[in-house]
C-alpha cells in the first residue's frame, strides 16, 4: 500500500492541474509521484435523425494537427453529466437531443489522470448553431 506523506499543486492552468505527491512505496522507500487531476468530462456520439453519427474535427495544438473526434467536455462547476452532456452537445455541434442512453463510464489513464470520463449516445440530433469557445477550432461532419 501507498501512504502518502504530503501534497502540494506543483501547477494549475485552470483547464487542469498537477499535483505532487511525496509518498512511501510499499517497500518503504520514499518517492515522489505526479498527478495530473482533471474535472470529470462528457463524450457525446451524436446521431441524427436520418443515423448519420456527427463528428468533429478539431485543431489540437499539442500534436500540431487536425484530429477526428466526438463532441466532448469537462463538467462546469455544479453540473450534474447530464447538464453537461446537453451543454457540450449544444455548444460543438449545435446539437439537442431528447433521446439520450448513458453507455457507461472511464478512466482516461489511472496511472496518472484519474479523470472521470462518462460516454453518451444521443439519438434524433438536430443540429443547430454552435458556441465555440475562443480556443476551439472546430468543424462539424
Amino acid at each position: 500500500m501507498f501512504t502518502t506523506k504530503s501534497s502540494k499543486i506543483a501547477f494549475d492552468c485552470g483547464w487542469y492541474r498537477v499535483r505532487q505527491d511525496e509518498i512511501i512505496l510499499p517497500n518503504g522507500q520514499q518517492g515522489q509521484y505526479n498527478v495530473v487531476e482533471k474535472d470529470p468530462a462528457v463524450f457525446i456520439v451524436p446521431v441524427t435523425a436520418r443515423g448519420e453519427i456527427v463528428l468533429i474535427r478539431q485543431f489540437r495544438y499539442p500534436i500540431q494537427e487536425w484530429v477526428w473526434e466526438i463532441p466532448a467536455g469537462a463538467f462546469k462547476k455544479g453540473q450534474t453529466e447530464m447538464e453537461a452532456a446537453r451543454d457540450e452537445l449544444r455548444e460543438e455541434v449545435g446539437g439537442r437531443s431528447n433521446e439520450w442512453v448513458r453507455l457507461g463510464e472511464y478512466l482516461l489513464s489511472p496511472a496518472y489522470v484519474p479523470q472521470v470520463e462518462v460516454h453518451f449516445v444521443a439519438f434524433d440530433v438536430d443540429l443547430g448553431e454552435p458556441n465555440h469557445e475562443p480556443a476551439e477550432q472546430i468543424t462539424i461532419h
